[in-house]
């Protein structure tokens, strides 16, 4: 199993983040954590109350995750990043009781640990990850804690049929309106030189199709570059939703 090494990782990372409240939206509820070795995107839920502060909240222990990376960590890499998304939980659920105006407030997470020559993922809600390399192309990493997608995996929809599904945004699944939460931590994935990583909120990839951000990628010439092109994207497809990215490459 492997463990949180900062130092080494971090300095093969070239990494950026944007974000943007889109065209429809009032304000952005979505926020982002980068600073290597630590990503993370959270987007704060529609309709409810202080999704700005819940996703806000919700990274503050990843973010002092990553200050420790000066250091090596003795924790597993999947067990200091879920404890981190577990203390972000109780943050948004303590803040929202002691703020009733807040209450029912919650986010997605979605966040990556990158070692010298992994990545460990952990997960909860419907913002993504994915992996993107010269050979493979678009390998998507996490899977979406809603009806639609666990319809999907017992094979009772179609990709296709889920996508036009309007219960395809139902979550069951946040970081925030629960004391607890169950996050999910896939195996470690890897990240060779010249390979990539996105972590996105679902205001990417709700009207940028998954062929279009292979291709986006594909031309990036760097981490800014590819970060702002496709945050572009999103906005030339309407802007629908807030849209979050945040790119890392291996060099």
């Amino acid at each position: 199993m492997s463990r949180f090494q900062g130092p080494t990782a971090a300095e093969t990372l070239d990494a950026a983040g944007r974000s943007d409240t889109g065209l429809l939206r009032p304000a952005n509820e979505d926020s982002f954590l980068c600073e290597p070795p630590v990503l993370a995107v959270a987007d704060g839920l529609g309709g409810h109350p202080a999704g700005d502060v819940a996703s806000a909240l919700a990274l503050e222990p990843l973010a002092q995750l990553a200050s420790q990376a000066q250091q090596a960590v003795g924790a597993p890499a999947s067990e200091a990043l879920a404890e981190a998304v577990r203390r972000g939980n109780d943050r948004v659920h303590a803040d929202a009781q002691e703020h009733p105006e807040r209450l029912g407030m919650g986010t997605t997470v979605t966040a990556a640990l990158v070692g010298e020559h992994t990545v460990q993922l952990a997960h909860v809600g419907d913002s993504r990850a994915y992996r993107w390399s010269p050979e493979d192309g678009l390998t998507r990493l996490t899977r979406d804690h809603t009806p639609t997608e666990e319809a999907v995996a017992a094979g009772a929809l179609s990709p296709e049929e889920a996508a036009q599904r309007p219960e395809r945004h139902v979550l069951l699944r946040v970081v925030g309106t629960d004391p607890e939460v169950a996050v999910d931590v896939p195996e470690p994935a890897t990240l060779a030189s010249g390979e990539m990583l996105l972590l996105c909120s679902d205001g990417l990839t709700e009207p940028v199709e998954e062929p279009v951000i292979a291709e986006i990628l594909a031309s990036a010439t760097s981490a800014a570059d590819g970060a702002t092109a496709l945050l572009q994207a999103a906005l030339d497809r309407g802007g629908p939703d807030n849209v979050t990215v945040v790119l890392a490459r291996r060099r």
